[in-house]
């Protein structure tokens, strides 16, 4: 949750239809990354990056935090 929360932020849009509107097309958890595709309202806001969109994560004492940068035109 905390990933696709912070696609919807780097977006500036939130998470437009809720957290199915951001789906996980891979997750590598060595590289604490994972990548997504966006779906519904949210379908289309990331053709710089071929709809595809990386964030990354952390956690530790039960806290997560997680990271999206996006290249806007």
């Amino acid at each position: 949750w905390c990933a696709k929360e912070a696609i919807g932020k780097a977006l500036g849009r939130g998470l437009i239809g809720g957290p199915r509107s951001v789906k996980i097309l891979a997750c590598d958890a060595r590289k604490q990354r994972m990548t997504c595709v966006l779906q519904g309202g949210l379908e289309g806001l990331a053709e710089s990056a071929n709809g595809r969109i990386e964030a990354w994560w952390t956690f530790d004492a039960g806290l997560a935090a997680s990271l999206c940068l996006l290249k806007h035109a």
